[in-house]
This record gives structure tokens, C-alpha cells and sequence, in this order.
């Protein structure tokens, strides 16, 4: 698939933590992805986005290069 979404909820206390992330390929190189998330809580509310996109160095390296120390 080209899309994965995973949403969490719950209630702790009066708190209320909700996220979204949402993964999305681009292409056989790179994908996006985009975090949302909020907090209901009796002394604040707050949310939070966050887009981040990942490109590969070629179709088949997905892993980051090797380094070495000097």
C-alpha cells in the first residue's frame, strides 16, 4: 500500500492524548510522513503537526551509509 495511517486516543486522569501518524510513499525512494498530536487536559490544550519527508540514496539502499571514525 501507499498509505498507512495509526491513530492512538485514550483518558488518563482528565487528560486526553490523541496522535495521528500518517505515512505516506512518495515513490520507490521516498516517503512522508506527518505527525499530529493533542493534549486535552484540564489546565491546558495543546496540539502539535509535524511533516517530515524521507528520501533514500537509491531503490535498493534503504539503510543509512556506513561510517567510519577518524
Amino acid at each position: 500500500d501507499t498509505k498507512l495511517v495509526n491513530e492512538t486516543s485514550c483518558t488518563q486522569e482528565g487528560t486526553k492524548p490523541h496522535s495521528v501518524v500518517e505515512t505516506v510513499k512518495v515513490s520507490d525512494t521516498e516517503f512522508a510522513m506527518t505527525m499530529k498530536m493533542s493534549i486535552d487536559s484540564p489546565e491546558r490544550k495543546m496540539t502539535t503537526t509535524q511533516t517530515i519527508k524521507q528520501t533514500f540514496v537509491g531503490k535498493t539502499c534503504s539503510a543509512a551509509a556506513s561510517a567510519t571514525a577518524k
